[in-house]
């Protein structure tokens, strides 16, 4: 019975999600940059810089990226992880 009410309710959730615009590329990597605060998992860079920006509020940071790469600190990530992190802070630089 909860289920029949369940999915209607979901199912246009889902798509409104799906017809969202443009979705962040998310990187899993193995290390945080020292500039991400304790406690911090993702992370993204300032367009233009190498300035790192982050904030608790997983809703603000999904609004401030706008489709941009995201980073994810993953500890179970590949070591060759840490390249992909390195090489996006050359490139803002």
């Amino acid at each position: 019975m909860r289920r029949d009410l369940f999915v209607p309710l979901l199912l246009p959730l889902a798509i409104v999600m799906e017809d969202s615009p443009a979705h962040a590329l998310e990187f899993r990597v193995c290390v945080k940059p020292p500039d991400v605060p304790p406690g911090l998992t993702q992370w993204a860079y300032e367009q233009g810089s190498a300035t790192v920006w982050t904030t608790r509020s997983r809703v603000e940071f999904a609004r401030k990226v706008e489709g941009r790469a995201t980073y994810i600190f993953d500890p179970h990530a590949p070591p060759e992880s840490v390249r992909m992190t390195i090489a996006s802070q050359q490139e803002q630089q």
